[in-house]
């Protein structure tokens, strides 16, 4: 399975350099990229806060070694970016990805929802009812099929779209600091295989899961 990666949880990293953005930077979360840490020891979310690139002062693992620290690192510090500019509207890290996609995809379902970042139904079923909940969006049940939910996005969500958006540049502009066109783009090709590999390899893993699962169990029948 080849993923996506414009419309996944990478997506404020692979889409850093979509020239159709229109988006400023500024806002009550802006930052300012390059400032040095006010710190001592370097911290990742200090470093978050103001952003700071973290190369000057953790040095960059042997291809093979640590790759995942620092996947890991960029993950929990846009956590923590993400969390702390979007709590005033009731949603974090993650809950905006959904939001974005259901503005960008009008009458999507939940099944194609959870389909276009790899997510799980239950993950995606669990965003919905918190967007719902706080009157984000709504959920209409398809015309052919009532069982099928439509999603659209309210009024009410317009102005957390537009900061979300205008969040989501300034991360990009932090995480590429310094980057040449080349730089970024071999990033994120790089990421992309990484990404494509674990999840191909899930899949197999679970697929020979189940059929030890089924050896062994009494009550499995070959078909």
């Amino acid at each position: 399975m080849t993923l996506d990666y414009s419309c996944c949880d990478y997506e404020d990293f692979i889409t850093a350099f979509d020239n159709n953005s229109d988006i400023n930077s500024g806002g009550s979360c802006s930052l300012s990229v390059g400032e040095e840490p006010k710190v001592d020891e370097f911290n990742t979310e200090s470093a978050v806060a103001q952003g700071v690139q973290a190369d000057s002062r953790m040095p960059i693992d042997v291809p093979g070694f640590g790759t995942m620290k620092h996947v890991s690192m960029l993950y929990r510090s846009a956590r923590v970016y993400y969390n702390e500019c979007l709590k005033k509207y009731g949603i974090g890290c993650g809950q905006e990805y959904f939001l974005l996609k259901i503005n960008e995809r009008p009458s999507i379902t939940i099944i194609e929802l959870a389909q276009t970042g790899n997510f799980d139904n239950a993950s995606a079923t669990r965003a919905v009812i918190k967007l719902e909940s706080l009157g984000y969006i709504r959920v209409v049940p398809g015309e052919d099929d009532k069982r099928v939910k439509n999603l659209f996005v309210t009024e009410a969500a317009m102005p957390v779209i537009a900061e979300t958006k205008e969040i989501r540049h300034q991360w990009r502009e932090t995480v590429l600091n310094g980057f040449t066109d080349a730089e970024k783009r071999n990033a994120v090709e790089t990421l992309a295989k990484m990404s494509n590999n674990a999840v191909g390899f899930i899949e197999k893993f679970r697929l020979i899961q189940g059929e030890q699962k089924c050896e062994d169990s009494a009550n499995c029948k070959n078909e």
